[in-house]
């Protein structure tokens, strides 16, 4: 499928590397090491839309407004299209189309739920990147940038991870094509379309309950941040 996905939108890969070349300094591609199943580390590919040079910190995380994306680089994340050297990553095995998406080792606690999220193949996309699509926005600006990391290991990163492992362990192949479709009306729209139909599946299959109480109890942290 990666393959397939892969032939359409080669013909773009030559123009966005000149487009990224020409806005600013740096290589076209960001590489960086993830952990995946079984807590395997791997090479995952994107292509790159931040600055290179030095912008005062450095934080693994972006928020909304973060001045280290390049104009390209918004372009590119808008549309996902930062994300297509991944499906090279999907062809080599180390990724699959829909899975949890892969974190720096250095974000990742310990425990059973960790075990549980890293028995999962990594993906693309999966019920946590589409729920938390606008992850840019939620991280709240009352948070300094060299604390923004630990509000997202204790207060998003835990409600991602267990919104994976409830999906995985109900994921049907109806319910993976109404999550892929999800994501393209996603990306086109800026629309969660959960309750979409692919054919006769929905994505009511998936524990919407729980992706509910997650952004529920975002709120209520950042309104603890703001007062």
């Amino acid at each position: 499928m990666a393959t397939t996905l892969l032939i359409p939108v080669a013909p773009l890969i030559p123009l966005i590397i000149l487009l990224i070349k020409l806005d600013s300094a740096g290589p076209a591609l960001h590489i960086n090491h993830r952990t995946g199943m079984g807590g395997t580390d791997f090479r995952m590919y994107k292509f790159r839309t931040m600055r290179t040079e030095g912008t005062g910190f450095n934080v693994g995380l972006t928020r909304a407004g973060d001045s280290r994306i390049t104009q390209v680089g918004r372009f590119l994340r808008k549309w996902k299209l930062d994300e297509v050297p991944q499906l090279w990553t999907v062809i080599m095995g180390d990724m699959s189309i829909i899975g949890p998406r892969p974190h720096l080792r250095r974000l990742l606690g310990q425990g059973q739920e960790l075990r549980e999220f890293l028995s999962i193949r990594p993906g693309m996309t999966g019920a946590a990147t589409v729920y938390f699509r606008h992850e840019e926005e939620m991280l709240p600006k009352k948070v300094r940038d060299e604390e923004l990391e630990t509000y997202y290991i204790h207060s998003i990163l835990p409600k991602k991870m267990q919104l994976d492992v409830d999906y995985a362990a109900r994921a049907t192949f109806r319910s993976d094509l109404a999550l892929v479709f999800s994501t393209l009306v996603e990306v086109l729209s800026g629309y969660v379309a959960w309750s979409r139909p692919v054919g006769s599946a929905t994505l009511h299959e998936i524990p919407i309950s729980t992706a509910a109480r997650s952004q529920e109890d975002l709120s209520m942290e950042q309104d603890t941040l703001a007062g």
